[in-house]
């Protein structure tokens, strides 16, 4: 009878080991399965902001370049308005300026 008691008693001990060795395995599955969801939401989170930084850059680069375009006309509006002015009244300032610079050396 103590036999089969201690028998049975090992019997226990090694399926209690045992449930507790696969209570610890899934213990670090889950640990495990936590660490890569963590890590797969870090990515997912960096993937996204890196996506909208990308978006954001070329929204950028867009508004530069219509600027540039934008500048560059009124640029040459500005340039082709000057000129204009210059060649309507060159012969005028010529004048003025040689008159201005007698009138002074007298």
């Amino acid at each position: 009878m103590e036999m089969d008691a201690i028998l049975q008693l090992i019997e226990t001990d090694e399926k209690t080991r045992e449930a507790i060795q696969k209570q610890y395995a899934k213990r670090a599955e889950l640990k495990q399965a936590v660490e890569e969801e963590k890590k797969k939401l870090s990515d997912d989170a960096w993937a996204d902001v890196k996506s909208k930084v990308e978006q954001t850059k070329k929204e950028l680069a867009q508004e530069v370049a219509k600027n540039q375009e934008e500048n560059k006309a009124l640029y040459e509006k500005n340039v082709q308005r000057l000129t204009e002015m210059y060649n309507a009244n060159k012969e005028q300032w010529k004048k003025e300026l040689v008159t201005r610079i007698i009138s002074v050396e007298s």
